[in-house]
């Protein structure tokens, strides 16, 4: 049985027009934020503390898959690999940190809630 978290966040991104605030994004200015030393040093704090979640098989390719999904959407919209690839990564530490049970944690206040 797949995890109710996994499926709500897939149905949240496959909802249409989620992906829509990418529409009009200035890209190298976004770049230049996300690689900015203290988002960059955030975001590997919460993704090295999320890598060491272990997932079910099942959950695993649950979250690949909607990975993939975030990534084909995400790209449909802004015409960006660069963009799309790091709103998958986005997406795969936001799932793992609300499977940890972390509700208050960065990645949910910074990337999910903005």
């Amino acid at each position: 049985m797949a995890n109710k978290i996994l499926t709500d966040i897939d149905v949240q991104i496959s909802a249409p027009g989620y992906f829509d605030f990418l529409s009009g994004l200035e890209v190298d200015a976004a770049l230049d934020r996300r690689d900015a030393k203290a988002f960059d040093e955030r975001w590997m704090q919460w993704y090295r503390e999320a890598s060491s979640l272990k997932l079910a098989a099942d959950d695993l390719a649950l979250l690949d898959s909607i990975r993939e999904k975030a990534f084909k959407f995400s790209f449909r919209t802004c015409r960006n690999s660069e963009i799309a690839g790091r709103v998958s990564d986005d997406v795969e530490l936001i799932a793992k940190t609300m499977l940890a049970g972390t509700s208050e944690a960065w990645p949910l206040k910074t990337l999910w809630d903005a």
